[in-house]
């Protein structure tokens, strides 16, 4: 029965945890280094939980404080969740925009403490409703074997107080695994209710589990039926829905559909529609701003004397302004075929989707570029601010590479950066020049045509003269609404251009360029859309980012200290979570959908635990601890220095990644359970093991916190790499010279 219980606690916990990444994710505009922020805020509460629960001077078998605790589970679970639903309206975010970084720590942790510390408390208890006879520990160190007497075992205040401790661990990081998998192939398309049934579901099962009274256990089982017919009937999505629309400011929800890429939106207001991605604004219908439909749409291919053969990626908005153009052929890449559903209900636009002249690609972006032999005259990239590692990658130098071999001799690529005709602030100068600087590395010559938002092209050929442009504005006499050769004198004023060339000399003196591996745009992308709400906030983080590689000497300090087993445990979990932030975000950059990958992800990296923690207890017992931690050491060593090289050489694939990450949770598991078990033999009071495990937690709250919030982005994923195998080969090191004085 406790077996079951735990398996049964472990998949619901795990299914919410999902769930409420993926909601984080997209009401706060997908920006991934709020998956820093989650996972700091899971190990926190989830170790404060740990170590309030002996406080509670509970006694084994209080099934009432068990089923108290589910109860509880399920009522902070639906709380939470209405409350994330609604954080957009509580701080009045306007729709689309994003939310204030000063709002976004305070908000995911409130939201998560109440479940992360329940889960916690629930897990611990269920494992010590039935006594069990302690052991003594007998490890073998060097041919000696100490015992720790019987007597001390009594005063430790841990919660695990059963010695069958790994075989629960076990059995926990099994159902996390069946939940994450199940999740990532199928619940991650479902609406958020449907997934909060499902886990409240299992966790009234434990409930009726843990009743001993008939009038509970037929109230249980009556709360089950009704929830699996609100499950399979439409009321699911009726709550759904009135719980989320006020996420969407005034508008009214029309659709909204979850995919492996985020949430796709429609919503509308006085017969306007707008439709929303991850709750950033794509397009609304009629478009609010017809000056800079315009100007992107016709002035790129005003640049190109007879373009016939164009490709879309971005925003659909800007294909009836395309097709006003003598034109021959037209390739869009819609990414999210839902959008696509959405906008044939649109009168205004379904016609556009029937030119004959418009082919539609429902795949890859990418991968559509790289294996398509078209060749174009114009590439057009309408897309958001790249503020989430997937939209960076459009805008890196690595996918310019890509894209020039797509062009034909005289064509152009043609994308959009936030700009200003008064005052250009540093921040968004930077933001331009590292996009410009990736432009630089793959083309010869490249404009900037300065405007509230700046219009980037680039070509291997020489870009025209204003007099040819306005000359080519002819033959699209009658098509335009705002566009004349007047307004085309105005956006590209030489003196706008040429001040605007020396304020990107001026303001930025340092090279940056844009790449997959170091996201400088994602970084003031954020920065830039922060400004609007604290620009001295905004240009204080921009200051201390500039600076964050003296982070490096408070971490030599720390190895000064003489606490080998808690110094190693923070620097093991710290570098294996650093590691996986760095795998997952180089997935993201790949692929971009984390939304669906985020189970699989998880289940790699518990698995690998389990084996390490298996093989670390059953295996290499002739090995002693301590050759055993360093041959650890080495193994990582060596996965950290593979990925390296992997990013070095841009061989980048799924398989090797995937791989890695299960290599690094075995690595962490191994030496985990190596370090406690060395700690207890050299330490004479096991309340040692207790204050290792805070600093093994630690160790993961701060790589959340620092490399899962903005480190790895700021620094790149190549130096945050260089930088775990330096906090690696110092812990090599201190072993190493160990070994040789000791073993």
């Amino acid at each position: 029965m406790q077996t079951f219980l735990i398996l049964l606690v472990s998949f619901s916990i795990t299914l919410v945890q999902l769930l409420f990444f993926r909601e984080i994710l997209f009401i706060f505009n997908g920006i991934d280094f709020v998956i820093g922020i989650f996972v700091s805020s899971i190990i926190f509460s989830f170790t404060l939980g740990i170590y309030i629960l002996p406080y509670l001077k509970l006694s084994r078998n209080n099934i009432k404080y068990a089923f108290l605790n589910t109860f509880f589970l399920i009522l902070f679970s639906l709380i939470s969740f209405i409350i994330l639903q609604n954080i957009r309206f509580i701080f009045n975010i306007p729709l689309g925009s994003q939310i204030p970084l000063k709002y976004t720590f305070i908000s995911i942790f409130f939201i998560l403490f109440p479940i992360g510390f329940l889960q916690s408390t629930f897990l611990f208890t269920l494992i010590n409703l039935y006594p069990s006879s302690q052991t003594v520990a007998n490890i073998k160190l060097g041919g000696d074997n100490k015992v720790i007497h019987p007597n001390k075992l009594q005063n430790i205040e841990f919660p695990i107080r059963n010695k069958n401790y790994l075989q629960y661990l076990f059995i926990y990081i099994f159902g996390f695994i069946i939940a994450s998998l199940l999740y990532s192939y199928l619940f991650y398309t479902f609406i958020g209710i449907k997934i909060l049934i499902i886990v409240f579901i299992s966790l009234i099962i434990v409930m009726f589990c843990l009743s001993n009274r008939n009038t509970t256990i037929w109230g249980e089982l009556l709360l089950i039926c009704l929830l699996f017919a609100i499950f399979l009937s439409n009321w699911s999505e009726k709550f759904d829905n009135y719980i989320l629309h006020k996420n969407f400011a005034s508008t009214k929800i029309e659709s909204y559909h979850y995919t492996s890429y985020g949430q796709i939106a429609i919503t509308q207001k006085n017969n306007e529609y707008y439709f929303l991605f991850n709750n950033s604004l794509l397009f609304s219908v009629p478009d609010n701003n017809i000056i800079e439909l315009e100007d992107f749409g016709h002035v790129p291919m005003l640049h190109h004397q007879d373009p016939k053969d164009i490709l879309l990626i971005g925003k659909i908005l800007y294909l009836p302004i395309i097709l006003k153009h003598n034109i021959d052929n037209v390739d869009y890449i819609a990414n999210n075929n839902k959008i696509i559903e959405n906008i044939k209900n649109i009168s205004s636009l379904n016609t556009m989707l029937n030119d004959k002249r418009l082919h539609i690609y429902n795949e890859n972006t990418k991968k559509f570029i790289t294996y398509n032999k078209n060749k174009y005259d114009l590439i057009f990239i309408p897309l958001e601010t790249p503020t989430n590692l997937y939209v960076n990658s459009f805008y890196s130098k690595d996918f310019f590479e890509i894209v020039k071999h797509s062009l034909k001799n005289d064509g152009f690529i043609a994308l959009q950066l936030p700009g200003k005709m008064v005052f250009n602030s540093y921040i968004t100068t930077e933001l331009n020049q590292s996009v410009i600087g990736a432009l630089k590395e793959n083309f010869k010559y490249i404009e900037v045509i300065p405007g509230i938002k700046n219009i980037i092209i680039a070509s291997q050929t020489k870009i025209p003269y204003r007099m040819f442009i306005k000359r080519h504005l002819k033959k699209i006499r009658g098509k335009t609404l705002v566009l004349t050769k007047h307004h085309i004198d105005e956006r590209m004023d030489t003196e706008k251009t040429k001040w605007l060339i020396s304020e990107l000399k001026h303001l930025n003196p340092r090279n940056l360029t844009n790449t997959i591996w170091t996201p400088h745009a994602i970084v003031f992308s954020v920065l830039y859309d922060q400004a609007k709400f604290s620009p001295y906030l905004s240009i204080a983080l921009d200051k201390i980012l500039q600076y964050s590689y003296f982070i490096i000497f408070g971490v030599i300090i720390i190895f000064f200290q003489k606490f080998l087993y808690k110094t190693s445990s923070f620097i093991c979990t710290s570098t294996s979570c650093w590691l996986n932030f760095i795998i997952i975000f180089i997935l993201q950059s790949y692929n971009g959908q984390i939304y669906k990958l985020a189970g699989i992800f998880l289940s790699l990296f518990m698995l690998g635990i389990a084996v390490g923690t298996f093989l670390a207890k059953n295996t290499l017992k002739s090995m002693l601890a301590k050759r055993k931690i360093l041959f650890t050491e080495i193994i990582f060593l060596i996965m950290a220095s593979a990925l390296f090289i992997i990013l070095k050489i841009n061989k980048v694939s799924s398989g090797s990644l995937y791989s890695l990450l299960f290599l690094s949770g075995l690595a962490l598991g191994t030496e985990l359970l190596l370090l406690t078990e060395t700690s207890k033999i050299y330490t004479s009071k096991l309340e040692n093991i207790k204050k290792m495990f805070l600093s093994a937690s630690l160790g993961a709250f701060t790589a959340s916190i620092l490399c899962g919030s903005f480190l790895s982005l700021v620094w790149g994923m190549q130096n945050s790499i260089l930088f775990i195998l330096f906090l690696k080969f110092l812990t090599f090191c201190r072993w190493a010279d160990l070994r040789k004085r000791i073993l």
